[in-house]
């Protein structure tokens, strides 16, 4: 293994090039954005949103494929909602 090693100055260029660079998000289902709240801890703050996490985790099985089609969009966007 101690041969492999190239003891010549190499540019580390030459590894970046032979790499794939490639970075995927897969796509949310209901189901895991549903169990997602229902895991919140109502106990922390709220967030920049104000929107209590008690609220969330009781309106789970009513918003959650709301929830998942914003997300999935998001994904397939690149893109994150404005404020």
């Amino acid at each position: 293994m101690v041969s492999k090693i190239p003891t010549e100055e190499t540019d580390p260029i030459e590894y970046v090039n032979k790499a794939t660079l490639k970075f995927a998000i897969m796509p949310v289902t209901p189901s895991q954005v549903k169990k997602s709240l229902q895991k919140v801890n109502v106990s922390k703050a709220t967030g920049l949103d104000n929107i209590s996490k008690r609220i969330l985790k009781i309106a789970a099985p009513v918003i959650h494929k709301q929830f998942t089609y914003i997300f999935s969009l998001s994904i397939r966007q690149s893109t994150l909602p404005d404020d």
